[in-house]
C-alpha cells in the first residue's frame, strides 16, 4: 500500500510509530510504500546491487561478533551506527540479520545516500536512531519474520 503525504498526515500518531518504525526523523516523508508479504530478502538483494549503504545500529559489545567488514559512522557510549562494505559474504549478512533481528539494541536499514546526513544515537535499547538531513533521499526498511518491506522516500 503506498501512502502519500496527505494519507499520512491523517494517521493518528506520527508515522514512525505507525508502522513500528526502526528509525526517527524530523522530515515527513513525501511517500511511505508498505509492501506486505513481500520476499524481504529478493528486495535486500535489489537493494543491495542498487548500491544502497547497509546500515546496522547495534550495542558496543556485539561488534565483534558480528564479524563483517564496516566503516563506522557514529558511535556513543552504548552503541555503534556502521555501514557494511560489498566485501562481505552476503549470505552471511541476511544470517546475522535474521539472527539477530529482534536483539534490543540492533536494528538495521538500508539507505540511498550516507552523504550530508546526522545521526542521533540512542542511550538506552528503548530508543531509536534519529537521521536527519533526508532531503532526497530514500530508506527502506526490512522486517524479516513477518515478510514486510517498507521503503520512505523524503
Amino acid at each position: 500500500m503506498i501512502y502519500q503525504r496527505r494519507d499520512l498526515d491523517l494517521l493518528e500518531d506520527r508515522y514512525e510509530n505507525e508502522f513500528v518504525l526502526s528509525v526517527l526523523t524530523n522530515e515527513e516523508p513525501r511517500e511511505l510504500n508498505h509492501m506486505l508479504e513481500a520476499k524481504p530478502e529478493t528486495i535486500f538483494k535489489d537493494y543491495w546491487e542498487k548500491q544502497y549503504s547497509f546500515v546496522i545500529l547495534f550495542s558496543n559489545f556485539m561488534l565483534a561478533k558480528l564479524g563483517l567488514e564496516y566503516l563506522l559512522l557514529k558511535k556513543n557510549n552504548s552503541f555503534s551506527l556502521i555501514s557494511i562494505s560489498r566485501k562481505n559474504n552476503f549470505n552471511k549478512i541476511l544470517s546475522i540479520l535474521r539472527e539477530y533481528e529482534y536483539v534490543n539494541g540492533f536494528c538495521f536499514f538500508m539507505i540511498k545516500s550516507l552523504d550530508g546526513l546526522n545521526f542521533e544515537l540512542p542511550i538506552d535499547s528503548q530508543e531509536r536512531v534519529k537521521v536527519t538531513q533526508l532531503s532526497n533521499n530514500e530508506i527502506v526498511i526490512f522486517q524479516f519474520d513477518v515478510e514486510e518491506v517498507i521503503l520512505i522516500k523524503y
